[in-house]
């Protein structure tokens, strides 16, 4: 179709008059603001007006320009039409007129409008499913410092108690007896470090992310320090790469990477000389962090099982700990958007790697 500079149309081709309905000498008689649904008639104006100001600012001006429109048909109904417009001049290089072409897209646009209905009906129950696991996670956290706050009160009786009885009455038991008392104490102590991890546990999941540039190398070696402060006994070389970056949560990463250097230190005690390093390489496509011992290492095999709470590959009588500090690990490092996994040998040491944003 054609329009003439005041947007009246001039002229319809056949086959548009055909998709339409209406004769030629209709769409001729009938007013602009008729032509299509007022949505579009008054983004077709807007443009059309922004393009006249250009022409009238510069004469040597020429548009082509995409507009989604939607045009009535005879019958009252409508359909939509991706039209492009280019401006037509006269002889002497003067505006004349507005060259249309369109194409029927009415079944794209319905299909759009029911993704966009049905990412809309998806959206609202996400925020409704959302809303719902918060309520869940505050009632949770309440229970959780409610049932933390009642075991450990008869916890810290029994081991009161149980002191109690091994200093008032030592005279009166024998060894096999002060023995029973002692595990009874460690048990109930192994309770409460247990209570301990879990809450620690369930508060990283909730903890804001606070996203900021992290020396790795210097956390690494901070906790080494550490770790060797408790472990006066400790005969182990500790090989950390310089100059390693990153971009994370600062608490919550120095507790995956302390959980991660203290299960190398655990695991490799029993050796004569204990290696233990940490360090970036390629892995899988990505650069990794790892944290690699020559331990005891473990079985591949239930390598699915190492994640999770409460999961141990070996014995607690072997190497303590409450089966929490890998399964830490990894919720930290998939709230950061990264990936965790490990690889290992029996009696050949283990090497655990992580990947984060790099700093730049």
């Amino acid at each position: 179709w054609l329009m003439d500079m005041q947007f009246r149309t001039t002229y319809q081709s056949p086959s548009s008059e055909k998709l339409r309905g209406f004769t030629q000498q209709e769409i001729l008689e009938m007013p602009p603001e008729k032509n299509m649904t007022p949505e579009s008639f008054k983004l077709g104006m807007e443009v059309f007006l922004e393009e006249m100001a250009k022409i009238d600012a510069d004469p040597d001006y020429n548009f082509m320009r995409t507009l989604d429109l939607e045009f009535y048909r005879k019958d009252g109904s409508t359909f939509w039409s991706e039209n492009t417009f280019s401006l037509i001049r006269d002889e002497k290089g003067r505006p004349l007129s507005i060259l249309g072409e369109g194409r029927d897209i009415t079944e794209r646009k319905r299909a759009e409008e029911e993704i966009r209905k049905l990412n809309a009906e998806l959206e609202q129950r996400v925020l409704e499913r959302t809303a719902q696991l918060e309520s869940a996670n505050k009632e949770l956290e309440a229970f959780a410092y409610s049932v933390s706050h009642d075991l450990r009160a008869p916890l810290r009786g029994i081991d009161g108690w149980s002191l109690a009885l091994l200093e008032d009455y030592k005279d009166k038991i024998d060894e096999q007896g002060r023995q029973y008392i002692d595990l009874v104490r460690s048990e109930t102590q192994m309770m409460s470090r247990l209570i301990d991890d879990l809450l620690s546990f369930s508060r990283q999941s909730r903890s804001e992310i606070k996203q900021q540039r992290l020396d790795m190398t210097a956390m690494a070696q901070a906790i080494v320090s550490r770790l060797q402060q408790q472990n006066p006994a400790l005969q182990a070389d500790f090989i950390i790469e310089p100059g390693l970056r990153a971009l994370g949560d600062a608490g919550l990463i120095e507790i995956a990477l302390n959980n991660l250097l203290d299960n190398a230190v655990k695991f490799s005690s029993g050796k004569p000389h204990a290696r233990i390093e940490f360090g970036k390489v390629e892995q899988k496509g990505k650069k990794a962090f790892f944290v690699r011992d020559n331990g005891v290492g473990f079985d591949m095999t239930y390598a699915h099982k190492l994640f999770g709470v409460f999961r141990r590959l070996h014995k607690a009588s072997e190497f303590p700990g409450t089966g929490i500090g890998l399964a830490s690990a990894q919720r930290i490092i998939k709230r950061h958007g990264g990936l965790i996994w490990a690889e290992a040998r029996v009696n050949e040491g283990a090497t655990f790697y992580f990947t984060l944003k790099e700093a730049t």
